[in-house]
């Protein structure tokens, strides 16, 4: 393929990539607004992530305002869905344990009312969610890029590069997690989210299959751990603010949560394997990988 060919190609890349996830975001958000349910929730915060990603990827290649604005205002619109989030998961667990251990339906109780309230406040907040300025400001990304693009040495390489210095910063993360410390396994999770949605948006692109399963399998754990922190740190708050005369039948149930997390933290540890497959060399030509200067490769 010629460069004028494949400069060609991924240009009509990225404006359907930007094209096909607005489609997915507003048909997501009529879809939150006319029934809000928990999987209407998590389905826009999945779409809005994968909106942030390719606006991440973007933003290194080029430099515009619109890209920078619309940013900020689909950061913001995941923050109003985080607390809710949170609270829908902690009600999952703690329901799973109401049986077993009676002290915690008082917090069952607070989560399904912390709920409801979350839920009223956000469908709200639906109504006035900044659409049509996001919107405007997509058109004129889509512009800039059109117009802009032959100015920018942009190849097939340069973009799985970009991918490929991700990888290498969350298995750099993944070697020195320190398992004492369970903000070194967040930044985990933060820097693997970014990897995983980038290979997401390239995966069309790639000349071997992705392991989009497998990443799947590795976030799920990551999340586990992190939701077990959430429910671990306001379980212990609520508790100490109810000063509950049983509070030791309620430390079995921060015991049980803390034998979960050393489980799940050492299904982390054993996922060395897995997170190697999901970097293939076919990705990028040995040229390539030479002219990366992000970081030293990891022996």
């Amino acid at each position: 393929m010629s460069e004028l060919a494949e400069k060609r190609e991924l240009k009509n890349f990225i404006i359907d990539s930007i094209d096909r996830l607005w489609k997915q975001y507003d048909n997501n958000l009529k879809q939150s607004i006319e029934n809000f349910t928990e999987e209407s929730v998590h389905d826009i915060r999945v779409i809005i992530r994968r909106y942030i990603a390719l606006i991440d990827l973007l933003r290194e290649l080029f430099q515009n305002k619109y890209l920078e604005d619309a940013r900020m205002i689909f950061r913001k619109q995941i923050k109003i869905f985080n607390p809710l989030r949170d609270t829908q998961v902690q009600l999952i667990k703690v329901s799973e344990l109401l049986n077993s251990y009676p002290c915690i339906s008082d917090y069952h109780s607070y989560l399904v009312n912390n709920e409801g309230i979350m839920k009223n406040n956000i469908m709200e907040s639906l109504k006035d969610f900044e659409r049509d300025e996001l919107e405007g400001l997509i058109f004129f990304i889509k512009l800039h890029i059109k117009q802009n693009f032959q100015k920018h040495n942009i190849s097939m390489n340069l973009l799985f590069s970009k991918a490929h210095n991700a990888f290498q910063y969350m298995m750099y993360l993944y070697k020195v997690a320190d398992t004492q410390g369970l903000e070194t396994i967040h930044k985990v999770r933060l820097a693997f989210k970014k990897f995983r949605y980038m290979m997401e948006i390239l995966q069309p692109l790639a000349p071997k299959k992705v392991n989009l399963k497998g990443m799947k399998t590795f976030q799920t754990i990551l999340g586990n751990i992190q939701d077990n922190r959430v429910i671990l740190i306001n379980l212990h708050f609520f508790m100490e603010q109810q000063n509950y005369s049983n509070k030791d039948e309620c430390m079995v149930v921060e015991n049980e949560l803390l034998k979960q997390r050393n489980e799940l933290i050492d299904q982390f540890l054993s996922q060395y394997d897995l997170l190697e497959s999901f970097w293939k060399p076919e990705y990028l030509d040995d040229k390539a990988i030479n002219k990366q200067s992000s970081m030293k490769k990891i022996k």
